[in-house]
């Protein structure tokens, strides 16, 4: 895009731009990133979009370490940590089936 500029605005002009540009890249990636994490209940699905779509998947867990682990190993992904300040209700862990504290965010990484 062309833009006629005077000089005396040319700094201005250019710390706009590029403020925007930075934001409008920002976004975009936030929105990309976010795109590519879901939420599942059901182990077979979550291995399965782990191996194709390469993405976060986000499964209730009731925060034992051992459940974990053998999440891990079930969807064959690597355990990323827990959202922050999330509220969980009606969900059970999807390995021992106890109450849900969580949920642990999984994902392959190479």
């Amino acid at each position: 895009e062309r833009s006629k500029v005077g000089l005396n605005d040319l700094v201005s002009y250019v710390e706009r731009i590029s403020r925007e540009y930075n934001e409008n890249s920002s976004r975009r990636a936030w929105q990309a990133f976010k795109s590519r994490i879901i939420r599942l209940v059901d182990i077979s699905k979550a291995k399965e979009y782990l191996n194709t779509v390469k993405g976060i998947v986000e499964m209730p867990w009731c925060g034992s370490q051992e459940c974990g682990l053998k999440l891990t190993e079930l969807v064959d992904g690597d355990a990323l940590g827990t959202p922050l300040n999330e509220v969980v209700s009606g969900y059970n862990c999807v390995v021992c089936g106890s109450k849900a504290n969580t949920f642990i965010r999984l994902a392959k990484k190479y």
